[in-house]
């Protein structure tokens, strides 16, 4: 038996220029499951959001971009695997983007000339959606189906209530909260309703109306990525000490299509009038800073923050990154993983 590793992630522009993320955009935005809609129309709404977004897109990506040339999430993808195969010298660890490079099929052809028979699939992120997680199944899949010897796939769909993840996440945060701390927020990655509804089978009108998902929603709706952020947040809250009001909220809303509540931006206002100035931001659906964790939330959100409450502060706790916690819950699923298939292995063979 041969086995390997394979983390996924969406992906980044390769170069910081329009070209790039243009390019970058296209490849996302062009996917069926993150727009649903027929491919005439989606092609021409992809045009138009790039040609509206690009320039302001470029100058996030800008204002963010590393020394060594990268995109932030580039360079902590790079750190994470060296970490991971630090632990695991003798396992094949490789990086695949979902849109940008290196290629899903690159990387499986790179197992292929390994011969690498097992894969152990891991898509990060920590809850599951359909344009995110499925998108990156259904490319494994298929890019796999085009083997003459298709390898036996072993995928990871979420890890949202995982205990070595919300371990990891809560040990970032808990330093962070102080005395001076009136506000603890835990901003998500936003999703259309009609996404969510369509995976989960969730009444969407429910789902908007409603302040917090149900504690066993997630149970109940295994594929509701509302449900599962709202579970991944109260397990935080169980293992961390906080003295001070939380929220839970979503971030990154493209268009006027109606999308997961409360919206991140729009709450200002509220936690302004109720008194709140020092706030602390955690975004537990990211694995690694990224555009959406240092620029939107780091810069912009933090801007207005300031110019609603001048003598206010906010405090952005990084993302998980390579930190050893993450490393080590990691590295216990790929052994995990490695010991079943041998076990799997081994009973075949008696059979």
């Amino acid at each position: 038996m041969r086995f390997g590793v394979l983390f996924i992630q969406i992906g980044t522009p390769d170069k910081l220029s329009y070209f790039s993320i243009a390019k970058f955009l296209w490849n996302f935005l062009s996917d069926w499951r993150v727009i649903r809609l027929i491919t005439p129309l989606r092609q021409f709404l992809v045009i138009f959001i790039i040609l509206l977004r690009l320039k302001s897109v470029y100058h996030g990506y800008k204002s963010v971009w590393t020394q060594s040339d990268q995109s932030p999430l580039a360079e902590k993808e790079m750190e994470f695997c060296k970490a991971i195969q630090e632990q695991h010298p003798s396992i094949p660890i490789i990086l695949a983007r979902n849109y940008s490079t290196p290629s899903i099929s690159e990387s499986l052809r790179l197992f292929e000339s390994q011969r690498i028979n097992n894969i152990f699939i891991v898509p990060l992120s920590p809850q599951y959606a359909s344009c995110t997680t499925g998108s990156i199944v259904a490319k494994v899949y298929l890019e796999a189906a085009k083997r003459l010897d298709p390898p036996a796939l072993i995928v990871k769909h979420d890890f949202h209530n995982d205990p070595g993840w919300i371990d990891a996440v809560s040990s970032i945060i808990q330093p962070y909260i102080s005395d001076l701390t009136d506000l603890f927020i835990m901003s998500f990655h936003g999703l259309p309703l009609q996404q969510l509804s369509a995976s989960s089978k969730c009444n969407p009108n429910a789902c908007q109306q409603a302040k917090t998902c149900p504690r066993n929603a997630a149970q109940l709706h295994e594929r509701c990525y509302r449900a599962q952020c709202t579970e991944t947040a109260n397990n935080i809250l169980n293992h961390i000490k906080i003295h001070c009001a939380h929220a839970i909220v979503f971030q990154s809303r493209v268009g006027k299509l109606p999308w997961t509540e409360p919206n991140l931006f729009e709450t200002i206002e509220q936690w302004a009038q109720k008194g709140h100035k020092n706030i602390v931001i955690a975004m537990p659906s990211f694995v690694a800073d990224c555009i959406e964790t240092l620029e939107e939330i780091g810069v912009r959100f933090k801007e207005q923050w300031l110019k609603r409450v001048p003598d206010g502060s906010v405090t952005v706790v990084p993302c998980v990154n390579h930190d050893p916690k993450w490393i080590q819950a990691v590295s216990n699923w790929i052994e995990e993983t490695q010991r079943t298939i041998t076990s799997t292995s081994h009973d075949t063979k008696v059979q």
